[in-house]
């Protein structure tokens, strides 16, 4: 059953077989304010817009849970080297205004098999939001 999924590439899913989910979920959004500075009298602040939205994440990545970590860890990767602009879906419900770029990845790889083969990692994503134009 697919959870969901971040463009095309990387999809989240729970089966029998696969399970590959997300988890600690923060949608984070700032305005921008610009502080007026009055002779004598309190400072006025004034709205001026506001900043891109940012999602962060986990992923846990494992060989046990029927999945290649080192091959689900790169398309995180390539999607971030790419610039790719992707919808973040969970269930039907699609996230932000428009889509959204990996602005930054965090992977701790843990485990090993003797011949270096990646068995388990976390990565953690953060998500920038892309305006439309």
């Amino acid at each position: 059953m697919i959870v969901g999924s971040l463009g095309d590439n990387i999809v989240f899913e729970v089966s029998p077989d696969i399970v590959k989910t997300l988890n600690n979920i923060k949608w984070s959004s700032q305005a921008e304010y610009y502080t007026i500075n009055r002779h004598l009298k309190d400072d006025l602040i004034e709205f001026g817009g506001n900043k891109p939205e940012t999602i962060t994440f986990n992923v846990q990545l494992s060989a046990t849970l029927g999945i290649n970590p080192l091959t689900e860890m790169i398309k995180f990767l390539d999607a971030k080297r790419d610039g790719l602009a992707m919808r973040f879906v969970l269930g039907w419900k699609a996230y932000g205004k428009y889509k959204w770029v990996i602005e930054s990845l965090d992977n701790e790889m843990k485990h090993y098999d003797p011949y270096g083969n990646l068995l388990y990692c976390e990565v953690s994503v953060t998500l920038k939001e892309y305006a439309e134009r």
